[in-house]
């Protein structure tokens, strides 16, 4: 389940479990599976090239990347502040 709500805490990310139905067992990310859902959709851009879309797999598996990389520094940064000001 991909969360797109800016107001989710785990926004840009993938819950790591689910239920066969699609409802989470837990919303939070797995970083080691939202690398292995970026890497899948590299091996897809090469595959099947890229469309437009959801099927721009390149564009999707960057995003995802660029999240990965951006949002914990973000994350972290906001702790820094906070801790900072108390």
């Amino acid at each position: 389940m991909y969360h797109d709500s800016p107001a989710h805490p785990a926004k840009g990310y993938f819950s790591w479990s689910v239920k066969p139905d699609g409802t989470p067992n837990d919303e939070m990310p797995a970083p080691d599976g939202e690398e292995y859902f970026a890497m899948s959709l590299y091996f897809a851009a090469n595959r099947w090239g890229m469309a437009s879309g959801i099927y721009n797999y390149k564009v999707e598996a960057d995003r995802l990347i660029n999240d990965l990389k951006n949002i914990a520094e973000e994350s972290f940064q906001a702790r820094q502040l906070c801790a900072f000001a108390a």
